[in-house]
């Protein structure tokens, strides 16, 4: 027992190493964000596409899982490449109207399946926006960076 706590305590001071780095952790928590993005879609579409007892509480579970550190990695992700003030009031923006629209959406049909396309459509569109910032060169990023620095 003590040589597997041995094993695990090197392996987390070389992991450190390579995070203090830096772009490691960035790239880390890139793809840690896509994986979020990826779970929180695929929950959403098992609760929309199932029935049964124990698959709804499968996909709820995932979705709680996958909701969870969604928040912070978004905006993490997005701080670093984009100036400041706005992602604030587009995250005020987005958690007033999708709560809004799945209940909306779930009153007028009689079910919340119909609801849960909210989530499922804005989890399509991060997905397609996380992927489109990723191609895209940190040019504004830069900009931004070299404006404040000459104020």
């Amino acid at each position: 027992m003590a040589e597997k706590c041995e094993d695990f305590m090197r392996s987390g001071w070389k992991s450190r190493g390579r995070i203090d780095r830096g772009r490691g952790f960035v790239k880390g928590a890139t793809r840690v964000l896509g994986a979020t993005l990826c779970g929180v879609a695929a929950s959403i579409a098992l609760l929309i596409l199932t029935q049964q007892t124990t698959t709804i509480r499968v996909g709820s579970g995932l979705a709680g899982l996958s909701i969870g550190p969604l928040y912070p990695l978004l905006l993490s992700f997005i701080l670093e490449r984009t100036p400041r003030g706005w992602i604030f009031a587009v995250a005020g923006l987005g958690s007033a109207l999708v709560p809004w629209l799945t209940g909306l959406l779930s009153a007028h049909y009689g079910s919340l399946r119909y609801g849960l396309i909210v989530p499922f459509a804005a989890a399509l569109l991060m997905i397609v926006l996380r992927s489109a910032s990723l191609r895209q060169p940190e040019t504004s990023l830069r900009i931004y960076r070299k404006q404040s620095i000459d104020l």
